[in-house]
C-alpha cells in the first residue's frame, strides 16, 4: 500500500500509463484483428511498440510522483495485461474513443510538442482511433461513442487519403488544441497512411517506429 499526497500525480500516472496503453492497444489491435488485451500484449511487435512508448513519451510527459517507481508501475501493468486469466476485450476498450482520447491521448501530445518530446506513438493512437471509426461506419457496424453520429457523417467522406482523412477528422472539436501544429498533423497523417495498409504490412511498419 502507497500513501500519497500527490493524489492528482497518481491519477495522472493511471491516465497515461494504464489507459493510454489500453486505448493504443484496443485500435491497433482492431486493425490487426485482435480481439483481447492478452492477445495484444502478448504480440512481440505491439509489446515493444508499447513498452517504447511508456519510456519515450508517456514517461517524459508526467510529474512523476516521488513515492512512484515509475519502471515498476508500467512492469506491472505489462504484467497484468499479460495474465491469460483476464479476457479484457478490446472491443469493450474502444468504446467511447472520442471522450478517452481526450483525457488519455491528446494531454500526452500537447504537453510533448511544448516540451520537444517525442509523439510518434501516440499520433499512431490517433491514427488508428480513425481508423477505427472509418472501419466501423464501412462495415455497418454499431459505433458506441457520444459523437457516433458527427463520426459516421466524417466517415462518410473518407477516402483513404491521409491528408484528406486526417483534415476531415480535425475539424473535431476535441482536436482544437492540436489541428494547427504542423508537426501533430504530419505525424498523424504519416501513421494514418500506415495503417491503411493490410494487417501485415502495419505490422512491418511499426516494427520500424520502435
Amino acid at each position: 500500500m502507497t500513501f500519497t499526497h500527490d493524489i492528482a500525480g497518481y491519477e495522472n500516472a493511471k491516465l497515461r500509463v494504464l489507459n493510454a496503453t489500453h486505448s493504443t492497444l484496443a485500435y491497433l489491435g482492431h486493425l490487426l484483428d485482435i480481439d483481447t488485451v492478452y492477445n495484444a500484449i502478448n504480440n512481440e511487435v505491439l509489446h515493444t511498440f508499447i513498452s517504447n512508448m511508456l519510456k519515450t513519451e508517456i514517461k517524459p510527459s508526467l510529474v512523476i510522483p516521488k513515492e512512484m517507481n515509475y519502471e515498476s508501475y508500467c512492469g506491472a501493468i505489462l504484467q497484468r495485461y499479460r495474465n491469460p486469466a483476464i479476457k479484457h476485450l478490446l472491443s469493450q476498450i474502444a468504446w467511447d474513443g472520442s471522450q478517452k482520447l481526450q483525457v488519455r491521448i491528446l494531454p500526452i501530445i500537447v504537453h510533448n510538442i511544448k516540451h520537444r518530446f517525442p509523439i510518434k506513438s501516440c499520433c499512431f493512437a490517433v491514427a488508428a482511433w480513425m481508423r477505427f471509426v472509418i472501419i466501423k461506419s464501412r462495415n455497418k457496424s454499431e459505433l458506441i461513442d457520444p459523437l457516433n453520429h458527427q463520426l459516421l457523417a466524417i466517415s462518410s467522406y473518407c477516402c483513404d487519403s491521409a491528408e484528406q482523412d486526417v483534415a476531415h477528422f480535425m475539424a473535431l472539436e476535441l482536436f482544437s488544441g492540436v489541428a494547427d501544429e504542423p508537426d501533430f498533423i504530419a505525424q498523424v497523417t504519416q501513421a494514418y497512411r500506415t495503417l491503411c495498409q493490410v494487417p501485415a504490412a502495419i505490422l512491418s511498419s511499426l516494427v520500424s517506429t520502435n
